[in-house]
């Protein structure tokens, strides 16, 4: 009897220190970036320094100090029935002698996490991914993100570049991560919302495509129509897109 007690005991520890181990009374982004970051201190610019582990070393940005400052980027709500989300970025930068890398190619690295808050007022942590994805140039997080709803209960992170311009070529682009508890922030839509070579070309020569973005409810998911206006085409034209749950992406349909 004894040991059935302790057993007991033992199993309701475990799903006690499970449940509190992804718990959040506040989402305020010292409370939860010390426990996502595993961190103690913040410099004065509201970064937090982690000491990155071997894995973490390799995959994110780490200044010449050894630490990783990150900083909140980003904090996002929405109500999908009666349960409320929250979505928070975070983003990594590398310092060299004490000042920010910036070079054409110095993206920080975004972490993202996502929270479900209970009745009781709880927060619970859903999913944390730490090496995201690299957003911007220049060390700074270029562009901006939304929550885009593209189903009855399909919400995703909309990540939209800024124009990015290289040697006279511009461009832009429109990603969407699914925010679904079970399937780890991937990527279900992408398109380049703006393309130009005219830099590059001769005078009259070259093109800009603008392509703009619309949804249509149905079903469980939303189409997607892409319609494209470029220069010296006088038509415009349209591509729909449906969601496939075998692939887990959208895909082109006539």
């Amino acid at each position: 009897m004894r040991i059935y007690i302790l057993t007991l005991s033992l199993l309701f520890s475990i799903f006690v220190s499970g449940q509190t181990e992804k718990t959040f009374t506040t989402l305020d982004y010292k409370t939860v970036m010390t426990r996502l970051f595993d961190i103690t201190n913040f410099n004065a610019q509201h970064e937090a320094l982690w000491k990155p582990n071997y894995s973490e070393r390799i995959n994110m940005l780490v200044s010449d100090d050894g630490f990783c400052h990150t900083a909140l980027d980003t904090s996002m709500y929405f109500n999908s029935g009666d349960i409320k989300h929250a979505v928070m970025i975070f983003s990594t930068s590398e310092y060299q002698g004490g000042m920010k890398a910036s070079c054409h190619a110095c993206a920080p690295t975004l972490s993202m996490a996502t929270f479900t808050r209970e009745k009781d007022g709880i927060w619970q942590l859903v999913q944390f991914k730490k090496d995201f994805i690299g957003f911007g140039a220049w060390g700074k997080r270029l562009g901006r993100f939304g929550i885009e709803k593209l189903g009855k209960d399909f919400y995703c992170l909309k990540a939209q570049t800024g124009i990015d311009s290289n040697q006279g070529y511009e461009r832009g682009v429109t990603t969407f991560y699914s925010l679904n508890g079970y399937e780890q922030y991937h990527e279900v839509f992408s398109f380049v919302y703006y393309d130009s070579n005219e830099g590059a070309m001769e005078e009259g020569k070259g093109f800009t495509e603008k392509i703009t973005m619309k949804t249509t409810p149905k079903d469980d998911y939303y189409i997607v129509e892409l319609s494209s206006k470029r220069t010296g085409r006088k038509l415009e034209v349209k591509k729909k897109y449906t969601y496939s749950e075998a692939v887990g992406r959208y895909m082109p349909f006539n």
